[in-house]
């Protein structure tokens, strides 16, 4: 088992040493959240030991919606410099056009590129 593997089990055992000390309860959601902070300081560790510089962390962009001169729903995914991105089609109601910024994020996360 490589290092930081070890210390990052170390760190989970004392956390939930810790917490069972001060009588507070080791859920399930509580091991999520010390396993995501132990990754983050890991990944931060890393780049120090590396002497690397931090990425800095991109803001999100911002899905407006609007009605255009049809009146149809319309959305559009601008970047945190507020340039337009994406545009969608034109959708009759507003809750249509909303399920289609979700299906965008979801469907986004999980897509591939590929060359064509």
């Amino acid at each position: 088992m490589a290092f930081h593997e070890e210390a990052f089990e170390g760190a989970v055992e004392i956390t939930a040493a810790m917490m069972e000390e001060a009588e507070l309860e080791f859920t399930e959601e509580s091991a999520e959240k010390v396993s995501t902070f132990f990754a983050v300081l890991y990944k931060k560790l890393r780049a120090v030991a590396n002497e690397e510089e931090e990425v800095p962390s991109r803001k999100p962009g911002t899905f407006e919606v609007y009605k255009d001169a049809a009146g149809e729903y319309r959305f559009q995914l601008k970047a945190a410099n507020n340039q337009v991105i994406a545009a969608s089609e034109g959708y009759k109601s507003r809750e249509s056009c909303l399920n289609g910024i979700e299906s965008v994020r979801e469907s986004s996360q999980k897509a591939e590129i590929k060359e064509v």
